[in-house]
């Protein structure tokens, strides 16, 4: 037996053991997060139906076709994705190779292939609906307990042997909240405590405060936050994010509300400056920026550099 057989490295070895983000391009999203998602490890997205998961996997899907020009691949046990939203989200879908996988088995496998084939990204949509053939090929009435538990128990880490093995694949998955019978725990994750030790970071997305254009809801706010990590960004921060059900992140409003908490645009009352210029209301800096838009390309420079 020697080191080299064992593959001992040494604690500095940057090829091995340095790793870049992929960012969601979201401003204050990514500042948080010191750059984005790491690359080459574990990241969950949790969270209520419709707080935006799939949008934010949306995203780091097309960060990544984008900056390598390569293929993603999408496993998605929900029979969720959808075309037409992807492609909204400013996805070259031509770029994902797409699973409609039926059983956990079949999930496990194909993220497992796109790890073997050292593809950049595999999304996994959703932990939740990982459903064993040992529980399809029964009567409705066989649900032993903790079935999905137990088969993430057995699955996740040998995943996760073969992301450390490979070293090139960014594995994210998505799962969604259940109410828990305790209540001290309002939140659980479906699938046991598995999923959260391999995990090297998890990002709670919440839906808050609805957005209105006079009675009319256009979106919502939604809050990402932090709940662990062990790869970059503070846990337990958090940003809030203006959704839009058209058009997805209102990048200007993104980089407004950047702005502020960075003292690049002061308020006092009702009233936005931003150096000379003097604005009254948020439409009103808005309407600014949007009829100066070399203004605006500057404090966008400002602020990502």
């Amino acid at each position: 037996m020697t080191k080299e057989s064992l593959n001992f490295i040494r604690g500095n070895d940057s090829e091995k053991l340095d790793f870049g983000k992929i960012p969601f391009n979201i401003a204050t999203l990514d500042t948080m997060l010191e750059g984005g998602i790491p690359e080459k490890h574990f990241t969950i997205i949790t969270g209520l139906w419709g707080a935006g998961k799939s949008y934010l996997a949306y995203k780091i899907a097309e960060s990544v076709i984008n900056s390598s020009g390569e293929d993603v691949y999408w496993i998605d046990t929900e029979n969720s994705y959808q075309r037409q939203w992807a492609e909204a989200c400013g996805i070259d879908t031509s770029k994902i190779q797409l699973l409609k996988a039926t059983s956990a088995e079949q999930a496990y496998e194909g993220v497992q292939y796109a790890i073997r084939e050292k593809a950049p990204l595999v999304v996994l949509d959703s932990i939740a609906n990982l459903v064993p053939t040992a529980i399809l090929d029964e009567k409705f009435d066989h649900n032993p307990i903790g079935w999905l538990a137990r088969s993430l128990s057995a699955n996740l880490p040998r995943l996760m042997s073969e992301l450390t093995e490979h070293n090139r694949t960014t594995f994210v998955a998505l799962n969604q909240v259940r109410q828990s019978i305790t209540p001290r725990t309002p939140d659980t994750l479906p699938g046991g405590r598995t999923q959260s030790f391999q995990a090297h970071l998890i990002l709670q997305v919440r839906k808050g405060t609805i957005i209105k254009e006079g009675e009319t809801s256009i979106g919502f706010e939604m809050t990402v936050r932090i709940t662990k990590s062990k790869v970059g960004g503070i846990p337990n921060s958090s940003v809030m994010i203006p959704f839009k059900y058209e058009g997805g992140i209102d990048e200007m409003e993104v980089m407004l509300i950047d702005a502020l908490e960075k003292g690049k645009i002061t308020k006092k009352g009702s009233y936005y400056y931003y150096k000379d210029h003097t604005s009254h209301g948020k439409t009103g800096l808005r309407d600014f920026f949007v009829e100066n838009s070399e203004l605006y390309e500057e404090l966008k420079n400002e602020l990502t550099t």
